[in-house]
């Protein structure tokens, strides 16, 4: 069948009880995707590349009991 390239838009929306710790979390999911995500892959699929479409950053949320921060990354 050949190959195929296709890029994947992911949001990933993060959540803490303090503005910090959902920052802190955010921050560690982006250097783990830019870092371990690229160059892994199974038996039919290849990440050749990943990267930053929006950084993290605090988004609104109704339950103000808990902070939300979120950030979108493409992966080719």
């Amino acid at each position: 069948d050949g190959f195929r390239l296709d890029r994947s838009l992911v949001d990933i929306d993060v959540y803490d009880s303090t503005r910090g710790g959902a920052i802190g979390l955010a921050a560690t999911i982006r250097g783990l995707l830019l870092t371990e995500l690229r160059g892994s892959g199974t038996s039919t699929a290849v990440v050749s590349a990943v990267a930053t479409v929006s950084a993290p950053a605090i988004r609104p949320y109704e339950n103000t009991e808990l902070r939300r921060c979120g950030a979108t990354y493409s992966a080719l």
